[in-house]
């Protein structure tokens, strides 16, 4: 979608009566693609946000739940999600697919509203949302014949169920508070839900205290609102809903137990995951040295009737996830340890001392369940978004399940190249350089940073607002950068709050990270590919506040995004409330009356205004926008070039299809305007350049 066409989306949008906005354009399940095996056009921004997702587009821990398998192991459910940008909205439906049968999946229900999952922050109940969406993991009922599954309508998460053969779905539970945590009965004859009733009574007493005014006390956090916000404790309640009379009581002990997350006692002290299988044989993780943070997670086996095995190899540390294989009773396992750019799979045999490499990947892999002999995964590549595989555990052999996006792997991608630094703190990291199609020896292009995270497919970095592809289609070279391990962690600490003090003492975990980048970026420029003098810079969140430290320090940036700003004073006092003020300062911030300039130096935008000159954009959520106003002001009264944008109704991530849209491309156009000096004939929004040539002028 081009510009002008995004700008009448957006009218038509404001236009359309409810009805007209309801109706999706977007598919759950894709068309074939019937095409060429040859490479096709290049990546669009559009293309990037229209991809058919399974989860968070994040990467997912290897132990998420994506999907589920039946009781009988032969079939999967999953939610498919796509954006409508032209109604700013979402196709939601969830699939069940027979593994025999991966040809043939059925959509068992489609609608509902996006959900995502909370924002969570210092003792903050009722969360702000994160703009992230929660991953919706279906249940099976003991049968087989349905799944249960969150489903959010009219801004109330509730549970549903669907037939697992497509011939209906109906809504199980009305209750007056969102549904956080739900499980089947053992009989399938009913749900027992978790939720917390009483944020819905806070927020009714909330309503009842305004009429004479509300308190500025703890309850407040002034960048989200003014009005007070549930803090917690706030009790999560649990009850059955019987299916068919659709009755609702409090839940037993043993009920309680089926869906409360604390109820399951661990099976081993310390364990941050456990395996089992049917002949009682486990494998578990636990620090090998349980009182310091910084100890590396090691591997334990128990075999039915034999002597507990550990292995303290670097092979058996920072293992993920593990499972038997049922022919041989041998553990397979995932490794992936910090500040690593690919994945290990190990077979530690029955007997064996050691464990034998099976197979070495940058491919993420992740939510794998067992399905007889056999694995079944989500799995994402580095130039092609992520799809459901089966893996076969005797020769590791790979055969897709499901595509949601079978025509992205037609289109032509840049060219990908591997990188390894060490920084000058002596932490190890990667990156991957993304160079166009059409990169050709001797070409050398402006390059764009992105990160924090490059791990699986180069989508568009946290938070997902730099499309790295599209970037490199439009001839930018792209160096997306994993963010290095904690000084910390690199020094050695043993608890939490030493991690903490050692990470904030003079910035040292932002001077980590700014030290790992620049080497990054000089890796880049080695390879003969990159401009060393058209260099742009980006970030959100945590990657936001470490742009803003280099842009404070470093001058060799020709350009720069921001997605989340600004790192000031006024944003760890005043705009962070009282309840979030007094962690915070606990962990070495100054106070609003404490005069020190010589802390905030190497941060602050607004001490360093009259020095900068970085061009800087921002495209920032309406409900951070409070934090962003000392460093905007700051830097506009000295007159730098700062052009700044924000999107309403959305939080830390932007989630609105038709925003995300707006920011790739602007994104793309700021990078084109400064680096190559270029102008779009078809600007995300008309006076644009206009604004961007005074800013230069």
């Amino acid at each position: 979608m081009s510009g002008l066409a995004l700008m009448s989306a957006v009218a038509a949008l404001a236009a359309a009566s409810p009805s007209e906005v309801t109706a999706p354009i977007c598919h759950v399940l894709p068309e074939p693609v019937i095409s060429p095996q040859a490479p096709g056009r290049g990546v669009t921004p559009e293309d990037i946000a229209t991809l058919r997702d399974i989860g968070t587009p994040n990467i997912p821990t290897t132990r998420d739940r994506l999907f589920t398998v039946s009781p009988d192991g032969r079939r999967i459910a999953f939610q498919v999600r796509q954006a409508d940008v032209a109604g700013n909205r979402y196709c939601l439906g969830m699939v069940v697919i027979d593994l025999g049968k991966p040809d043939s999946p059925v959509i068992v229900d489609q609608g509902g509203e996006f959900l995502a999952f909370p924002l969570s922050s210092y003792g903050i109940a009722d969360n702000p949302p994160s703009g992230l969406p929660s991953t919706i993991t279906p249940l099976w009922s003991p049968d087989g014949r349905w799944i249960a599954y969150l489903r959010q309508d009219n801004g109330t998460a509730q549970v549903w169920r669907a037939r697992t053969d497509g011939s209906g779905a109906e809504q199980v539970t009305h209750l007056p508070f969102n549904v956080e945590v739900f499980a089947w009965t053992a009989d399938g004859q009913g749900i027992v839900v978790g939720g917390r009733p009483g944020i819905v009574e806070f927020n009714l007493n909330v309503e009842i205290e305004g009429l004479s005014g509300y308190r500025y006390d703890e309850r407040t956090v002034p960048s989200i609102r003014s009005r007070p916000i549930a803090r917690e404790p706030i009790e999560t309640r649990y009850f059955k809903v019987t299916l068919g009379s659709g009755t609702v009581s409090e839940a037993a002990a043993d009920e309680r137990a089926l869906a409360d997350p604390s109820a399951v006692s661990p099976q081993t002290p310390g364990a941050s995951w456990v395996v089992k299988d049917q002949a009682g044989n486990m494998a578990w993780a636990a620090p090998q040295r349980p009182d310091d943070v910084s100890a590396p997670t090691i591997l334990h086996t128990r075999y039915a009737g034999k002597p507990e095995r550990v292995c303290i190899e670097a092979t058996c540390q920072g293992v993920q996830d593990a499972w038997f294989d049922t022919a041989t009773g041998d553990l397979i396992y995932l490794r992936y340890f910090r500040g690593e750019s690919d994945e290990q799979v190990y077979r530690w045999a029955v007997g064996a001392k050691q464990p034998e490499l099976l197979w070495r990947t940058e491919n993420r892999f992740a939510s794998c369940q067992k399905s007889g002999a056999d694995l079944v995964c989500t799995v994402d590549e580095l130039t092609r978004p992520r799809r459901i595989v089966k893996l076969d555990l005797q020769g590791w052999h790979m055969t897709t399940v499901f595509d949601p996006n079978p025509a992205f792997a037609t289109l032509q991608k840049g060219q990908v190249q591997l990188l390894r630094w060490t920084n000058g703190y002596g932490v190890e990291s990667f990156g991957h350089l993304v160079l166009p199609p059409d990169h050709k020896p001797g070409d050398k292009h402006p390059l764009v940073v992105v990160g924090y995270n490059s791990l699986g497919f180069l989508r568009g970095g946290t938070g997902d607002e730099y499309p790295i592809l599209a970037l490199a289609e439009q001839g930018f070279a792209v160096l997306n950068y994993q963010t290095p391990v904690d000084i910390g962690i690199k020094i050695g600490a043993k608890t939490w709050e030493e991690l903490r003090r050692i990470n904030s003492t003079d910035w040292q975990e932002y001077r980590n990270a700014v030290s790992s980048i620049d080497t990054g970026v000089d890796a880049a420029i080695a390879t003969g590919a990159v401009d060393s003098t058209k260099i742009g810079l980006t970030g959100l969140s945590f990657g936001g506040s470490v742009a803003q430290f280099t842009l404070v320090n470093n001058r060799r940036y020709s350009a720069a995004i921001l997605s989340t700003c600004c790192e000031e004073a006024s944003v760890a006092t005043m705009f962070a409330g009282p309840g979030f003020g007094k962690v915070i300062h606990d962990e070495g911030y100054p106070r609003l009356t404490d005069d020190a300039p010589k802390f905030w130096r190497p941060m602050s935008f607004r001490l360093n205004a009259t020095t900068m000159s970085t061009p800087l954009l921002l495209q920032i959520p309406d409900r951070e926008f409070l934090i962003a106003i000392e460093g905007v002001t700051a830097l506009r009264e000295a007159g730098q070039p700062i052009d700044v944008y924000t999107f309403p109704n959305e939080s830390h991530v932007k989630w609105q299809p038709i925003h995300r849209l707006a920011v790739y491309q602007r994104g793309i156009q700021w990078f084109d305007f400064w680096l190559r000096g270029r102008e779009d004939p078809d600007p995300v929004q008309p006076d644009q350049y206009q604004v961007w040539r005074a800013l230069r002028r």
